[in-house]
């Protein structure tokens, strides 16, 4: 069955490769299913740790103040404690749509980067499904905090990739101040961001391709000046503080690159499988698109590398440890970035594979299948949790005095303790205007 010209843009499947839209399109509606659970369970939501801390600031000093005292006391991160000002101005609520709205954003960035639905939404669908802990209170999706930390400059990438694959002067002075920003949301991200828009930039010098050049170049820049304002921060000295003393850099780097090395057998080979997804619609891709070279492929996927690898500096300098889980998924979106290269190389130079795209493609939507089935059985426990930390919230607004509550989940997950001193417990009284706070079993 062929495919018309339309078709094979949307879906990288050539004329006479024997699927037809019937595959691709199985396949995503499978993952869209499993990404609109993840939307679904993220409707529990609600704000935890910092996310009151934060709030508190916000009402306090308004979104540019509160930016400021940030940045003079504990973080240099400004466009995150920028976004989230705005959030919190607008309250609570906000966390019920923000893991709906990012795996939008994801999702459409995606497609505009790849000019693929299909490659896009499974872009999309692994970096969210192979990153570990995106469920779980303090992850990368439900936590509001961690996931406009380490989603949104992803988002952000992808946009600016469609710029390099699509370059234009306007473009690269876009993408400066696209990168400007994005920087400005952690030092993984930023550390990954650095890699990837240099090594792109010495990537098209060697090739003599000044317009992109001039994207990854006005990307570099920006991210430069990104980390120029995030790094000399005055609070990044009181952060460093209360961690351990910083080692030596190269042990640093030699740390880092073991903690890189241990996240692929501790979590890739064991809940990656959504990045087999990516490799085959990559691999297909490549096979039957003729704009894609085989050489470029190859450099990307060196260069997605040492972004990943990158990711795994930062932690290791000043925490002495891997970074924590939700900061992963930026790591876990550069490994599929790279698989992504190598197979659309390895599918350009064995076009032949396109015999096995339908028994392939339809293979492999049962993982989004079992994901989305996975999510919607977890959602009974998200539920009961969205309703234990409603237990204590209201308490706290019932009586603004020394309040005690009882919650044997709030208090095994440290949402609260029984201490009325710790900062969890002093930033919901801040919040809800009570006395203090004391939470039992």
């Amino acid at each position: 069955m062929s495919t018309s010209t339309e078709e094979n843009r949307e879906h990288g499947l050539s004329a006479g490769a024997g699927s037809g839209r019937r595959p691709p399109g199985v396949l995503s509606v499978a993952m869209f299913a499993a990404l609109a659970a993840y939307a679904a369970h993220g409707w529990y939501a609600r704000y935890i740790r910092d996310d009151y801390c934060t709030a508190i600031s916000v009402r306090d000093r308004g979104i540019v103040g509160s930016w400021l005292f940030f940045h003079e006391t504990w973080s240099g991160r400004f466009s995150y404690y920028l976004v989230k000002g705005v959030l919190e101005t607008i309250g609570p609520v906000t966390v019920h749509v923000v893991p709906l709205l990012l795996i939008l954003g994801l999702a459409f960035a995606s497609i505009f980067a790849t000019r693929s639905r299909l490659a896009g939404i499974a872009l999309t669908f692994a970096t969210i499904a192979a990153a570990p802990d995106v469920l779980a209170w303090g992850g990368s999706l439900i936590w509001e905090t961690g996931s406009i930390t380490y989603m949104l400059p992803v988002i952000l990438y992808m946009v600016w990739l469609g710029f390099v694959r699509e370059p234009s002067r306007r473009r690269a002075l876009a993408g400066a101040a696209i990168m400007l920003f994005a920087g400005g949301f952690s030092e993984t991200s930023l550390a990954a961001q650095g890699m990837l828009a240099g090594g792109l930039l010495v990537w098209f010098a060697i090739e003599r391709d000044r317009v992109r050049a001039a994207v990854a170049g006005w990307g570099l820049a920006g991210s430069i000046v990104a980390l120029a304002i995030l790094g000399t921060a005055p609070g990044n000295r009181v952060r460093l503080a209360s961690n351990p003393t910083p080692p030596p850099v190269i042990d640093a780097i030699t740390s880092g690159l073991k903690y890189a090395y241990g996240y692929l057998g501790s979590h890739v080979f064991v809940d990656g499988e959504a990045l087999l997804i990516v490799m085959a619609v990559a691999a297909l891709m490549g096979a039957t698109n003729a704009r894609i070279e085989p050489r470029t492929a190859i450099a990307g996927g060196f260069i997605t590398l040492t972004a990943y690898l990158a990711t795994f500096l930062p932690a290791a300098w000043s925490l002495s440890s891997s970074p924590p889980a939700r900061a992963m998924l930026v790591s876990t979106w550069c490994l599929a970035l790279m698989l992504a290269c190598f197979a659309a190389a390895f599918g350009r130079r064995f076009a032949g594979i396109t015999r096995y795209d339908t028994p392939l493609l339809l293979l492999l939507a049962i993982i989004p299948v079992l994901t989305a089935v996975e999510i919607v059985q977890r959602m009974p426990q998200a539920r009961f949790e969205a309703v234990e930390i409603d237990r204590v919230t209201a308490a706290l607004q019932a009586n603004r005095g020394d309040v005690t509550a009882r919650s044997r989940w709030a208090h095994s997950m440290s949402f609260a303790s029984d201490d009325p001193s710790d900062w969890m417990n002093q930033c919901l009284c801040s919040f809800y205007g009570a006395r203090s706070l004391r939470v039992e079993r």
